[in-house]
């Protein structure tokens, strides 16, 4: 159910006319996850790679307060933001924009709540 919500995210900003700029943008997002605490509820990507595990051990080490950060592992950024000890996160690749990112992260810990 919650593979689903993401992908909701991403259909959600494909066809909403005010995230034109980011449609083009979200083929460079390659893996995101929603967690309560380091237990992960959903997450969900189409690519294939060792970034699970990359943003597990990131999420194990994260501070569990309110923030937005980024980590960068070789040419991927890994981006999250923390709030009520969820944290929601994208892996990007670094040439992505920051401000893209955490206008995604952003909208889905927006979706997330409001569902």
């Amino acid at each position: 159910l919650l593979f689903f919500f993401i992908f909701k995210i991403i259909s959600f900003c494909q066809i909403n006319p005010s995230f034109q700029a980011l449609h083009s943008s979200l083929a460079m997002i390659i893996y995101s996850l929603v967690a309560r605490g380091t237990y992960i509820l959903a997450e969900y990507t189409n690519h294939d790679g060792d970034f699970p595990n990359i943003a597990r051990r990131i999420l194990a080490k994260s501070q569990k307060t309110k923030s937005k950060t980024t980590y960068h592992k070789d040419d991927f950024a890994f981006v999250f933001f923390t709030e009520d000890d969820f944290t929601f996160l994208c892996m990007n690749k670094s040439s992505l924009p920051r401000e893209t990112s955490y206008k995604f992260v952003d909208q889905l810990a927006e979706l997330f709540y409001s569902e």
